[in-house]
């Protein structure tokens, strides 16, 4: 059985070591043995914040010797990362040769039937040499038509959840479960090597903008979605030339053409992040987004349009950046300056990237 060594980023066992390069066994001649790991995630669901956290996991496991991607949309993601391979998430792909981490983010939500299923079924199949379950949120997971196959996934097996809800919901499936940061504080660390200047939006208001009320989620809104077009509506009247809407996921392009301001679409993780880095201030409907511009100092605003936002932020210690009601001259005056929140960033990289590393510890 190898170890992880974490300072060294590689996996080692008895009598010898395996150099992370891939070069040759430095206490033997033969080739160094290193575990492949394979990520499953949201990402591949035309969501750029989704294909944000996997590059925080490609970061921070970065030594193990091979990373095997699977996707529910191959291209996207190669293209999003600018990565030769990656495999489809399918029932009948090849099982993993070693453990499947289950990724962050609402990839479990159980909102998202009847495809959640489907989505269990293939990780019980791709998942014959374990599973790690990270920074979860987990929803609805103990209908009956799923709790059976919910807790025969993670059961015997790590598992870290990023609320305290997710946390109650894995406890009614029999499941125990550590609380984590959101997994997009792993990238904390890498970011700014990921930023470049992007002319065309700097001092601008960069605003993500999706139609809450028409989200299936939309009743756990901390605002009115009823009161949600009107504010867009005098917000971009205030801002006027200096607003522009940014394109992260789907849907988003058709509601934010209602207030005739730029758009602007990322194509890959480097170029979102440089976007965000770039604004004067962001004001952001999904969540990712204005995580990540809190994480490079530029003034934030997250809407809380579900009941995942205020929570999700409070793990992580920077709930000051939500936007508590619908006042435009309040989001105005919050946008006008940023909060030094580099410490609590950092601390909840650690929490959850010591987390992850010590789950794949184990299960090597």
């Amino acid at each position: 059985m190898g170890v992880w060594n974490r300072d060294r980023r590689q996996r080692s066992g008895p009598g010898r070591i395996c150099d992370p390069s891939g070069g040759p066994n430095i206490r033997t001649t033969r080739k160094a043995e290193c575990s492949m790991i394979t990520l499953t995630g949201g990402w591949g669901y035309y969501n750029m914040g989704d294909e944000a956290l996997l590059a925080a996991y490609r970061k921070t496991l970065e030594g193990i010797d091979e990373l095997r991607i699977a996707s529910v949309d191959p291209v996207r993601t190669a293209r999003a990362h600018g990565l030769a391979e990656v495999d489809r998430e399918a029932y009948f792909m090849r099982p993993a040769e070693g453990p499947v981490v289950v990724c962050g983010g609402g990839y479990l939500n159980g909102r998202w039937r009847p495809e959640l299923p489907l989505k269990l079924r293939r990780l019980r199949r791709l998942s014959r040499h374990g599973v790690i379950g990270h920074a979860l949120e987990m929803r609805r997971l103990d209908a009956p038509s799923i709790s059976r196959s919910s807790r025969a996934l993670f059961s015997g097996h790590p598992l870290a959840v990023r609320d305290t809800e997710s946390a109650a919901q894995a406890a009614r499936l029999g499941l125990a479960a550590d609380i984590v940061p959101d997994a997009i504080a792993m990238l904390a660390p890498h970011v700014g090597g990921l930023r470049k200047t992007v002319p065309q939006v700097v001092g601008k208001y960069v605003l993500n903008l999706v139609d809450i009320a028409k989200r299936s989620d939309s009743s756990d809104s901390e605002v009115a979605p009823q009161e949600w077009l009107g504010f867009c509506k005098e917000l971009i009247s205030r801002i006027g030339s200096e607003a522009v809407a940014i394109v992260a996921g789907h849907a988003d392009r058709e509601f934010a053409r209602n207030f005739g301001i730029p758009l602007i679409e990322p194509s890959s993780v480097r170029s979102f992040i440089s976007i965000l880095g770039s604004a004067r201030a962001v004001l952001s409907v999904r969540m990712h987004p204005a995580l990540i511009a809190s994480m490079l100092g530029v003034p934030t605003l997250a809407v809380p349009y579900n009941g995942k936002v205020s929570p999700t932020l409070g793990q992580i210690g920077i709930e000051s950046i939500v936007l508590r009601s619908l006042d435009v001259d309040l989001a105005i005056q919050s946008l006008s300056s940023s909060e030094d929140l580099s410490g609590a960033w950092s601390a909840a990289a650690e929490r959850s990237s010591s987390w992850l590393l010590s789950a794949v510890e184990r299960q090597l």
